[in-house]
């Protein structure tokens, strides 16, 4: 019930989306078992139960060693997928890239049940960057990507099945940029302030630059 605990920050920073922490995680057990691994649930009734005992919705207060919000859909797509796509709610950058495995994500993680080139290129794409620009909110200098503002409003093309160009595209800008954060051991931030710096014209960012215009 220890399992790894990604979060936006993470997502954003570590060359391979790879979690900083652990959280323990019961998933869907009853109270019995979870109590069942004894340190875990002694932890969480101490830490948990009493904030839980305070808040108004009835099932929080009640199932307080369960997370409140819990993404049944996430773990079934998971199950039978190795990976979905993700962003990270709060960013200088609009930048999705693939998550799976045993973990458990933070709610400064958006998550789309999708595992395919196709949709990566388009929400990658220089089209939805703009879209999001003029519809996503702001904290400071970051922009706040949610669902309802920037995902759900838009106008994805009418026939979004896997298409043979896009998932080149998207593949080749995918793991170029993957390789390109392991061997600079820079995360997602650091990789799109250099794509952006006029000033940087080295010779892997040109060709991610390149690989983009592609795409």
């Amino acid at each position: 019930v220890i399992q790894p605990y990604l979060t936006g920050a993470d997502f954003n920073e570590s060359p391979l989306h790879e979690p900083s922490r652990l959280i323990i995680n019961f998933g869907e057990m009853s109270k019995q078992e979870a109590a069942a691994y004894t340190t875990a649930f002694h932890r969480v009734e101490s830490l948990v139960r009493p904030a839980r005992a305070k808040v108004a919705q009835r099932d929080r207060r009640e199932l307080w060693w369960l997370h409140a919000t819990r993404a049944p859909s996430v773990q079934a797509f998971l199950q039978t997928h190795d990976r979905c796509l993700a962003i990270s709610q709060i960013a200088n950058q609009l930048a999705f890239s693939f998550v799976g495995g045993a973990q458990v994500f933070s709610n400064t993680l958006l998550l789309v049940l999708a595992d395919d080139y196709t949709l990566f290129s388009v929400l990658q794409s220089g089209v939805h960057a703009a879209w999001v620009l003029r519809w996503a909110g702001s904290m400071g200098l970051a922009v706040r990507y949610t669902s309802t503002d920037c995902f759900e409003t838009f106008p994805f093309p009418n026939d979004l099945r896997p298409n043979s160009t896009l998932e080149a595209a998207g593949k080749a800008y995918h793991e170029f940029r993957a390789s390109l954060m392991v061997r600079n051991e820079e995360g997602l931030t650091k990789t799109y302030n250099r794509f952006h710096d006029p000033d940087d014209r080295d010779a892997d960012t040109t060709r991610i630059r390149e690989l983009q215009a592609a795409m």
